[in-house]
């Protein structure tokens, strides 16, 4: 149940991409404790590592955002933050369960996170960068 990298989420800035492949290394070692069937302590570990490492990236997108004024940054740091209080309810309910994990809501979760965000959030902005760059004006 791993999500493959795809050459069309490639936003040709270098650090971007790195972590994004990072990232979706942590979703994918997620995914593949779901399917081991790891203790919900040890799922929750590792979406904790996810949101860390989100954070962490999130900051430095928003930050390209704001130096080269996109119309978008406020949305886009929006649905940064909605990702992350679902990541950090998830993580936390995991801790508290009292029944079965629910092995595919939260794959879908993630598959959503990683692959949705990217393609209907990042590209877009990614795309007017590209665009501001030849342009000159960032």
């Amino acid at each position: 149940m791993a999500i493959e990298w795809q050459e069309e989420w490639v936003t040709d800035d270098d650090r971007i991409d790195a972590e994004h492949i990072e990232l979706l290394s942590n979703v994918n070692d997620i995914l593949n404790l779901l399917n081991a069937g790891a203790s919900p302590i040890a799922i929750s570990s590792s979406i904790q590592m996810l949101i860390r490492k989100s954070d962490s990236h999130f900051s430095y997108e928003e930050d390209l955002m704001s130096k080269s004024d996109y119309s978008d940054a406020a949305i886009h740091h929006d649905e940064h933050q909605r990702l992350l209080c679902a990541a950090n309810i998830m993580a936390s309910d995991l801790l508290i369960i009292d029944g079965g994990i629910d092995i595919v809501g939260i794959g879908k979760f993630l598959e959503s996170w990683f692959t949705g965000h990217i393609e209907r959030d990042d590209l877009p902005f990614f795309d007017y960068l590209s665009d501001h760059k030849t342009k000159g004006i960032y």
